[in-house]
């Protein structure tokens, strides 16, 4: 108790070196908080709008190439499998998370009054159209909701020269591996904006128009998507399991992550976590060499100190703990500080985000709207973080003093 209060008389009285200590920590932990925030919260809307929305946290598949692109709609690459109701009530029995869906997704040729074109076709089950819907933003018309109706793309609608309510001759291959035709109504236009700007040549339709072309049997499947219903991520141990429970059923099937089936937005986070660290490093390193610089004077200036405590019995081990306990104390203020204060700043932030008026940065960061995320496992790294850097700081002072004897540090 009596060394707690001690180390926080130092802090108090050297009030003028706890300040510049206290700011040479804030500042930069301020900044590394608020880059994982902004990081953070680009990547969990990247990753809902994937996972939940276009891919699927977990996608079943059975076929013939294991690298899967659902960017990329080829029917040729899939297999049928056997889609049955029991087994897939069975599953939502044992995993009541589970939200399973079927999906087609094909290339077609879609022609319109003399004008020709190529469309990936996604065919989805009525709730995953719905959260396509929460997904896009749709400049005019609707989402598809039934028969032959289609969602079409800005880029597509352009090159056919058809606004909504237009009839489009679609000609695509099926699983027979021949040709089929039929007539889709335009029911809808949605805007390329953020992620959507990569669905830029892909449509939307009801699950059962897609099987008709598809020619996909009553009770086969070529996609089965599951995802969990709380929007949740699944665990290494269900994602297991899940596999494992359709293995069972046909051994050829896998079970592919949103990381294998958008290898390029996979691709892109992992580039964005890259560039976090990289600041990190830039941040820590500039940190170390202001906090080495700045703990060395400062401990330079308490040398008489430091030599009566070692005078009456102190060991250079303990007088060593003495500094860091001080140092840890202040890092802590300081990030819990920055913590606090990155709290307040985002607190005014509409929920659902910043608008990113720039179509380039929708580009880049694939998103809309910008919501930065900060947790409190956040809090505890960056705390980790400077505190071995003002742990390390300290003992580097310290070492210096070292070679010096008692009577000079007391008497200089």
């Amino acid at each position: 108790m009596i060394l707690i209060k001690y180390i926080i008389n130092n802090i108090v009285r050297n009030k003028k070196q706890t300040i510049f200590c206290f700011s040479a920590i804030l500042i930069p932990s301020l900044i590394i908080l608020a880059d994982y925030a902004i990081m953070s919260g680009i990547e969990r809307g990247l990753k809902k709008s994937i996972d939940q929305v276009l891919s699927g946290q977990l996608l079943i598949v059975s076929g013939k190439n294991n690298d899967i692109n659902i960017l990329e709609s080829q029917l040729n690459e899939q297999e049928l499998f056997i889609d049955d109701e029991n087994n897939l009530k069975e599953l939502e029995t044992i995993f009541p998370a589970a939200l399973l869906n079927r999906r087609v997704r094909l290339g077609s040729l879609v022609s319109y009054e003399g004008e020709t074109s190529y469309t990936n076709i996604h065919a989805l089950e009525d709730n995953h159209l719905q959260r396509i819907g929460e997904m896009l933003s749709i400049d005019k018309g609707r989402m598809p909701e039934k028969g032959s109706e289609m969602l079409i793309s800005e880029s597509l609608a352009r090159d056919l020269l058809c606004r909504v309510g237009d009839t489009l001759l679609l000609l695509a291959t099926n699983v027979n591996d021949y040709m089929s035709d039929a007539l889709g109504v335009v029911s809808g236009v949605f805007e390329e904006k953020g992620l959507a700007i990569f669905l830029n040549y892909t449509a939307f339709i009801p699950y059962r128009f897609g099987q008709e072309i598809a020619e996909i049997p009553e009770g086969q499947a070529v996609e089965l998507i599951v995802n969990h219903a709380s929007g949740k991520d699944f665990t290494h141990e269900e994602i297991r399991s899940v596999g494992n429970y359709f293995k069972a059923s046909n051994p050829v099937l896998t079970v592919a992550t949103w990381r294998q089936t958008v290898p390029l937005m996979s691709a892109i986070v992992n580039v964005w976590n890259g560039g976090g660290v990289i600041t990190q490093i830039v941040f820590i390193s500039f940190s170390l060499i202001i906090l080495v610089a700045l703990t060395s004077l400062v401990v330079r200036s308490r040398r008489k100190e430091i030599g009566t405590l070692l005078a009456i019995g102190f060991s250079w081990t303990r007088v060593s703990l003495l500094l860091c306990f001080e140092y840890l104390l202040i890092t802590f203020i300081a990030v819990t500080v920055s913590y606090v204060l990155l709290h307040i700043l985002l607190a005014p932030l509409p929920p659902a985000g910043i608008e990113i008026a720039s179509e380039y940065m929708q580009a880049a960061l694939m998103a809309e709207k910008l919501l930065p995320v900060t947790t409190f496992t956040n809090f505890l790294y960056v705390a980790f973080l400077f505190g071995a850097t003002v742990t390390l700081s300290a003992l580097i002072s310290i070492r210096k003093l070292k070679k010096m004897k008692i009577h000079l540090l007391i008497t200089n």
